[in-house]
């Protein structure tokens, strides 16, 4: 197979390869990470690598490698993707917003991309709460302003000095845990908080931990003394998440205008931000999904009020009936029924790549069967059509039908729907994978579901007895049940 790596050296069927940090990673022409070859030049495949260093090698140059970056995904997993992207969001803040690129991309290949972000970012809210064995955090989340006076007479604090465990300095954590009284003592004594170059893993500056401290007072009196957010995107995008609904509207009004398109220019001219497509990350349309994936009700009807004419709904309603959050969905739904694309195929990421997903398909997947129903009555989706590709590191493992995808996902409830009304031909063949062939009877055999044989015996124009010959290979479902000896 040819193959397409970085630097300039030649191996055989290799056309490029570039090195970082002593690391050479080869992908294929359809841009599907190959091999590995380590420093002394010996070839590795990907079990052969440690490949999570090798990850954060790359994350430390993304401009490089940000179109690869999805490959290490089942090589590493999900959970460890996304932290290793946020933590290098803290110790490089310079090139941020090409790691908030490249989660945006991820997100919409699969929302719990985008959940285990949320869940991260919350928990490092939460950490502080769960150190009970420090005073002055009980202290702050008291807001115990005469206790906090002791501790700072007492030990001749540095305001300015970060905190000994978590690597914040008061002020910040006044900001955290939305402690007003002792943050305008601090504010009262050192009026201009320290402003940050750079950041640690679990270090916020402090306009952002006022965001996730949820606190007006705070946020307000922060702008009062002059200020200005250091990351405004990061601020926006948590406001969000933490459904600081009253600080959202303060953000965009440091902007000076209160239209959501005027966050671009601003952002385009400045020069952290030079060169990123601002426009798709701060239209409405994506904030309405980032909304939607965070379960933010009040964030969607504002979303939904205020843009009205100007969003695109297809993903946001995907994401919804995808989580389960069947409220949103039906909000979404009475709002744009005939502007949302029925027909739009999505790639959803899990332990392998299931692609031209449909809602009816997702549906059926996530077992959602209340949107399966409400979604399916519309009549805007031809059931025979809806399928999904799964495929892993580029390999298609099967293409299933949503009658398949019911069977698989054992959805009995959606599986008698499909049966009652007839919406399928029950002894039809479908290609599922290379060189093999399943009707709905065999998947169900193979499977071992025997609830799933019952629904499908019961059907009038079963046939057990259908076979269909491939390459002189023979299916049936009795020559598979005779096989894994489930007779």
């Amino acid at each position: 197979m040819e193959v397409q790596c970085y630097k300039f050296i030649y191996f055989q069927n290799v056309i490029e390869i570039e090195e970082y940090m002593g690391d050479y990673f080869c992908f294929d022409t359809n841009g599907h990470f190959s091999h590995y070859i380590d420093i002394h030049g010996n070839f590795k495949d990907n079990k052969g690598v440690q490949i999570i260093k090798s990850f954060q090698k790359a994350l430390d140059k993304p401009e490089i490698f940000e179109n690869y970056f999805s490959h290490f995904i089942p090589l590493i997993g999900k959970d460890t993707f996304v932290r290793n992207i946020i933590r290098f969001m803290k110790i490089r803040p310079n090139k941020r917003m090409i790691y908030y690129s490249i989660l945006e991309k991820l997100r919409n290949i699969d929302i719990e991309y985008w959940n285990i972000y949320e869940t991260l970012i919350k928990s490092q809210e939460y950490q502080f709460k769960k150190e009970d064995d420090s005073p002055i955090i009980q202290i702050l989340m008291r807001d115990d302003v005469e206790e906090f006076q002791k501790i700072i007479l007492n030990e001749k604090i540095d305001l300015n000095v970060e905190f000994k465990h978590k690597n914040h300095t008061y002020i910040e954590l006044c900001c955290l845990f939305g402690a007003v009284k002792c943050f305008k003592h601090l504010m009262n004594l050192n009026p201009r908080p320290l402003v940050r170059g750079d950041a640690f893993f679990h270090c916020y500056p402090s306009s952002t931990c006022a965001v996730i401290g949820g606190s007006e007072e705070i946020y307000d009196l922060l702008i009062e003394n002059g200020f200005t957010p250091e990351d405004p995107l990061f601020d926006l995008n948590l406001s969000i998440v933490f459904h600081r609904y009253n600080l959202y509207d303060k953000l965009k009004k440091l902007f000076q205008d209160d239209d959501m398109y005027s966050l671009v220019n601003v952002m385009v001219q400045n020069e952290f931000y030079h060169g990123m497509n601002d426009f798709d990350y701060f239209c409405p349309t994506l904030l309405l999904e980032i909304a939607c994936s965070s379960h933010s009700t009040e964030f969607v009807q504002y979303l939904m009020t205020k843009y009205k004419n100007f969003l695109h709904p297809s993903v946001a309603f995907f994401i919804t009936v995808h989580n389960n959050f069947n409220d949103l969905a039906k909000m979404i739904l009475n709002q744009y029924k005939n502007k949302i694309n029925f027909n739009a195929r999505f790639d959803v990421h899990v332990c392998a790549t299931i692609t031209n997903v449909d809602l009816l398909t997702e549906s059926i997947r996530v077992k959602n069967n209340e949107m399966f129903e409400l979604i399916n009555s519309l009549n805007k989706i031809d059931i025979s059509q809806s399928h999904a590709y799964v495929s892993f590191l580029g390999e298609q493992l099967s293409n299933e039908d949503i009658v398949l995808c019911a069977i698989k996902e054992n959805n009995l409830q959606i599986l008698e729907h499909l049966v009652r009304y007839n919406c399928f031909d029950i002894n039809q063949f479908r290609y599922v994978k290379s060189n093999e062939f399943m009707n709905p009877l065999i998947l169900a055999i193979h499977r071992n579901s025997k609830d799933i044989i019952k629904i499908l015996l019961n059907h009038p124009n079963i046939d057990i007895n259908k076979t269909f010959s491939y390459n002189g290979a023979f299916f049936s479902p009795l020559i598979k049940a005779i096989n894994i000896g489930n007779i």
